[in-house]
């Protein structure tokens, strides 16, 4: 139970701070992305922005958002199939990886709207990658404790 909430708090973490990311640091302050302040009250000011570059303002506003929603998605799928049957939580994962990756190429082809970028690909991976690393760790660290 205790291996769960761990990912539980991890999951509601990385999507408070992704939505923060997203409306908050980007200066929505309208409509649908004015209650990204009352979730997390995280303010960026725009002139430290600046100072980053554009390639790098890029991948903080845009991409680490999208990867931080894949880790959030993964961490849950941890913590609703638990550590127990690898093959189950192997299958949502993969499931979980693909569903990102093909909305990707949707909006590549116009099927969807927005925007095709190859950094959020990587970022799904890299998401994928930290959560696997993770659970592997924990596994570990359960494993020497029990």
């Amino acid at each position: 139970m205790k291996n769960r909430v761990i990912f539980v708090v991890l999951s509601l973490f990385s999507l408070m701070f992704s939505v923060s990311m997203y409306t908050d640091w980007r200066g929505y302050d309208h409509g649908l992305f004015y209650w990204g302040q009352a979730v997390l009250p995280l303010d960026l000011p725009r002139h430290w922005m600046g100072l980053l570059g554009t390639e790098y303002e890029s991948v903080l506003l845009y991409n680490i958002p999208d990867g931080l929603w894949m880790f959030a998605l993964c961490a849950m799928i941890l913590a609703v199939w638990g550590m127990s049957e690898m093959y189950n939580v192997g299958i949502w994962l993969f499931l979980a990886l693909m569903s990102g990756v093909i909305l990707e190429i949707f909006q590549y082809t116009g099927l969807v709207p927005g925007t095709f970028d190859w950094f959020d690909i990587y970022a799904y991976f890299i998401a994928l990658g930290c959560i696997v690393f993770l659970s592997q760790i924990q596994n570990k660290l359960k494993w020497k404790a029990g």
